[in-house]
C-alpha cells in the first residue's frame, strides 16, 4: 500500500516509523486510557453500536481480563489504546510513504513525507492541549481511535485502486478497509458514496472504461454485503436475535423534529401521530425547537441552539415518549434489544413523515450546518475570524489545484510522450479526492446529524498535506 518511486532509503523509512510510534505511544503512556461518555456502550456491546469496536474490546478483555462496567481503569484498556497507537503510527507512516513515493527528487521525497506526518501530529496536539476534550482520540475508548487510522489507509488504497497500473491486491485492500470502516462507524458510509462517485467520474466518464468502474462497484458492494453479514451475525451471537445494530433513524429524526410541527403527523396512523405530536410539544416546551429562537438570533446562536437541542430531542424527549408508550402497551417487558428494535420501527415511520415537512423550515439550518462542517473539516467553527480564515484556506487550496492542473495540462499538450499518469497528476488526484471527501462527509453529516468536530476531523490533517504538496509543485517548482 505504499506505491511510487522508492526515493526514501530504508533507514529513513525506519526512522519515520519509529518517530510515529514514539509520538503516538507518548499520550497513552502519559494519560492512560481515556474513558468517554460513549465508551461504556462499546464495552457493554450495546445493540445500538456497530460491531467491530465492541468485538475488539471483547478480544482484549478475554486476553487481559476485565469487565465491561469499567471507568477506564481495567487492565485490558491500556493494551487496547496501545493497539490504537500502533494502528495510528502505521497508518500515518503508510500515508507518508505514498506521498514521498510521488516526489521527483530525493530531497523532495522527505519533504512530502513530513508534509504527510506533521499535520496528523498537529491534529493530535490540538485535541490533547487546545480542545475541550483534552485528550487524543487514539488514547480514548471511542470508534475514532480506530476509524481515523483506517481513513488514512482508505485514502491510500483508494488512490492505488484508481491508478492505471493498479494490481488485484490494491482492490483487495480497498474492499478490506471499506469493510472495517463501515463495521466500525456507519457515518463512514460516506466513503462508499465517495468511492462510487469518484470512480463513476474518473473510470466511466473520463477514462470511458466500463470494466474498471464495475470492478470498483463490485468491490464496494462486496464490502457492504460482508459488513452487513458481520453486523447480523455479531448480534445473533451476542443476543440470539438476527438483527443489525439499532438507532439508524434516530439521527435524522432528532434533526427534523427540531423544525417539525404538529401538522406533519397527518400522514401517520393515529397512535403514531399522537407520539409524534407529543415529541414536538415537549421539544417546544423544553426550549429545544426552532420556534424557541428569537427572530434576531445570529447564525452562531442558531447553530449552538440546534446542537444542544439535538441531544435533548434524541436522548431525552424521544426516549421518554417511546418508553412511556412501551409502558402503556406492555412492551417494557421485552428484552432490551427487542425494545430498541421496536423503537427503530417507530423512528422509521417518524422519519418518513418528517421528510415530507416543508423544506423551507430546515433549509437555513442545513446551510448553517454545512458552513459549520466545512470549517470543522479544516480548523474550527468559531465565529467570523475563523470563517474568514477557513474561506481563505479553501480559496488558496482551489487556486493551487487549478494552477497545477493547467500547468500539467499544458505540459501534456506540449509533449505527447508525457506519461499520462505521472506523479503530479497523482498529487492532483489526491487533492481532488480530499476536497471531495470534505464535501461528501459534510453533506452527509449535515443532512443526518450535525457536523461536530468528531465527525469531520478525518479530513483535517490530510487537507494540509494536500495543500503543502500543491504548494510545493506550484510555488517551489521542483524540477
Amino acid at each position: 500500500m505504499s506505491p511510487g518511486k522508492k526515493l526514501l532509503t530504508r533507514s529513513q523509512k525506519g526512522l519515520l516509523l519509529c518517530a510515529n510510534l514514539l509520538f503516538y505511544f507518548l499520550f497513552p503512556l502519559l494519560d492512560g486510557p481515556v474513558w468517554c461518555v460513549d465508551s461504556f456502550s462499546y464495552a457493554a456491546m450495546d445493540p445500538s453500536r456497530e460491531p467491530l469496536c465492541p468485538v475488539l474490546l471483547l478480544l482484549f478483555r478475554t486476553i487481559y481480563g476485565g469487565i465491561p462496567e469499567s471507568t477506564g481503569r481495567d487492565s485490558y484498556l491500556f493494551p487496547f489504546v496501545l493497539f490504537q497507537a500502533v494502528l495510528a503510527a502505521f497508518s500515518v507512516w503508510v500515508f507518508s510513504l505514498w506521498c514521498s513515493g510521488h516526489a521527483r527528487q530525493k530531497k523532495q521525497a522527505l519533504v512530502f513525507a513530513l508534509a504527510a506526518i506533521l499535520p496528523q501530529w498537529g491534529v493530535v496536539l490540538l485535541n490533547r492541549f487546545v480542545a475541550q476534550r483534552a485528550s487524543s482520540y487514539h488514547e480514548s475508548i471511542m470508534t475514532e481511535g480506530i476509524t481515523l487510522s483506517l481513513y488514512l489507509l482508505f485514502l491510500v488504497s483508494f488512490l492505488q485502486s484508481l491508478s492505471k497500473d493498479r494490481k488485484k491486491k490494491d482492490l483487495l485492500y480497498l474492499g478490506l478497509v471499506l469493510f472495517l470502516l463501515i463495521s466500525t462507524r456507519k457515518q463512514l458510509l460516506s466513503c462508499v458514496i465517495l468511492v462510487l462517485g469518484v470512480s463513476l467520474l474518473r473510470d466511466l466518464f473520463y477514462l470511458k472504461n466500463l470494466r474498471r468502474f464495475f470492478t470498483i462497484a463490485g468491490v464496494t458492494g462486496l464490502a457492504l454485503l460482508t459488513s452487513s453479514l458481520f453486523d447480523y451475525s455479531y448480534n445473533y451471537s451476542v443476543r440470539g436475535i438476527w438483527m443489525s445494530h439499532t438507532g439508524n433513524s434516530m439521527g435524522i429524526c432528532s434533526k427534523l423534529f427540531y423544525t417539525a410541527e404538529e401538522e406533519d403527523a397527518e400522514t401517520l396512523q393515529p397512535e403514531d401521530a399522537a407520539l409524534f405530536t407529543e415529541i414536538v410539544r415537549r421539544a417546544k416546551q423544553q426550549g429545544a425547537h426552532w420556534s424557541n429562537l428569537p427572530d434576531d438570533a445570529t447564525p452562531s446562536t442558531r447553530t449552538a441552539h440546534y446542537t444542544v437541542s439535538y441531544d435533548i430531542i434524541g436522548y431525552d424527549i424521544m426516549n421518554d415518549v417511546l418508553d412511556e408508550a412501551f409502558h402503556r402497551t406492555g412492551q417494557e417487558f421485552l428484552p432490551y434489544a427487542r425494545r430498541l428494535q421496536a423503537a427503530d420501527v417507530l423512528e422509521q415511520r417518524f422519519a418518513k413523515a418528517l421528510l415530507r415537512q416543508s423544506p423551507r423550515r430546515s433549509f437555513s439550518l442545513t446551510i448553517m450546518l454545512i458552513k459549520m462542517g466545512l470549517l470543522n473539516s479544516i480548523a474550527r467553527d468559531g465565529g467570523m475570524v475563523h470563517a474568514l480564515a477557513g474561506l481563505c484556506l479553501y480559496i488558496v487550496y482551489c487556486f493551487l489545484f487549478l494552477k497545477l492542473y493547467h500547468q500539467e495540462k499544458a505540459a501534456v499538450l506540449a509533449d505527447s510522450r508525457r506519461f499520462a499518469d505521472n506523479n503530479r497528476q497523482r498529487i492532483l488526484l489526491l487533492a481532488a479526492l480530499i476536497i471531495l471527501s470534505v464535501i461528501c462527509n459534510v453533506l452527509v453529516t449535515s443532512a443526518v446529524i450535525y457536523p461536530q468536530t468528531r465527525y469531520t476531523i478525518y479530513t483535517m490533517g490530510v487537507f494540509y498535506t494536500a495543500l503543502a504538496l500543491l504548494f510545493s509543485e506550484v510555488v517551489l517548482r521542483y524540477n
